[in-house]
């Protein structure tokens, strides 16, 4: 709307509100010029309308093809995104599977060995899988998680019925499910499969 056009609209309405605080209606005068100020409300109201109505409806078109566009085009990212992340997880997990395998044959030999010699050696513990991805501009990390799905809902109920497992688990609601699970580091549940799993945190610098 043009500036001098909104002025003269604002000024118009203020001119409506100051002309209804002075009405004391006393008579038929009073009654048909406190009308007449209903009227002019009126028609000051169907002219705002007539102003800016095409412009909202435009606005609301654009709004709605904009916000579609954004969606069509941000959908190609998230997808790709889905895809690589995937990828990065199956890779760290292969490799801290293998770590944890490496890990654990070492570990085996050196009890087999100290069985045999009598002599204590300690557990062996290989370096950590690296979990950081560094980039020219920013990085991508692994957050560690875990997939929890049902096996066998009546082993569920069971186990909640005998105080196994609490009672957040007898909707089996997998979300607050595997809050529990997380928070309580359990990686065996009756009823339930618990695997180890990642999530793939990328941040700009």
């Amino acid at each position: 709307m043009d500036n001098k056009i909104e002025l003269r609209q604002k000024q118009e309405g203020e001119s409506l509100i100051s002309a209804a605080r002075s009405i004391q209606i006393a008579n038929d005068d009073d009654r048909r010029y406190a009308a007449s100020l209903v009227l002019k409300c009126n028609e000051y109201e169907k002219a705002v309308r007539e102003k800016l109505d095409p412009a909202i409806k435009s606005a609301h078109k654009t709004h709605k093809e904009l916000t579609s566009l954004r969606a069509e085009l941000l959908e190609r990212s998230v997808e790709a995104k889905k895809i690589i992340n995937s990828e990065i997880k199956r890779d760290y997990l292969e490799v801290e599977a293998g770590r944890l395998k490496d890990q654990g044959r070492l570990n085996e030999i050196e009890r087999t060995l100290a069985a045999e010699t009598g002599e204590w050696i300690p557990e062996t513990v290989l370096p950590a899988t690296d979990r950081r991805i560094d980039t020219g501009n920013g990085f991508t990390t692994i957050r560690k998680d875990i997939d929890v799905s049902i096996a066998d809902k009546m082993t569920i109920i069971r186990a909640v019925a005998e105080n196994k497992l609490p009672l957040i688990c007898v909707d089996v609601d997998i979300m607050a499910s595997k809050k529990y699970f997380k928070s309580g580091g359990f990686m065996q549940a009756p009823g339930f499969i618990i695997k180890e799993s990642a999530i793939v945190v990328g941040r700009n610098t």
